[in-house]
């Protein structure tokens, strides 16, 4: 317990969201309402092959509101694959309970 106590009592907001990805294509993230496409095809692609696996770090902004609980969804929506090896979200907390 810090010293303004425990985060339960405070207004939350995770406002960025890193996460770690082995070859993966497709998939989006955000909260229960709106979702924003985590990897898509860039008008660079060749037409005629799959887009290439991406393997790294991706870093999205969140849409989230100050809140007393917060969450976020990560789904995949179409039969690619999606492959997540780590998720660290930053979050805000209001100094004031």
């Amino acid at each position: 317990v810090g010293q303004l106590g425990s985060t339960l009592q405070q207004a939350k907001r995770i406002d960025r969201v890193a996460i770690q990805i082995s070859r993966s294509l497709g998939g989006k993230i955000g909260d229960y309402e709106i979702q924003d496409e985590i990897m898509k095809r860039y008008p660079s692609d060749l037409m005629d092959n799959s887009p290439p696996l991406f393997t790294g770090k991706i870093i999205q902004n969140m849409p989230n509101n100050w809140d007393y609980t917060q969450s976020f969804l990560i789904k995949r929506d179409q039969p690619l694959p999606l492959n997540i090896l780590a998720i660290s979200p930053r979050i805000k907390i209001t100094e004031e309970p």
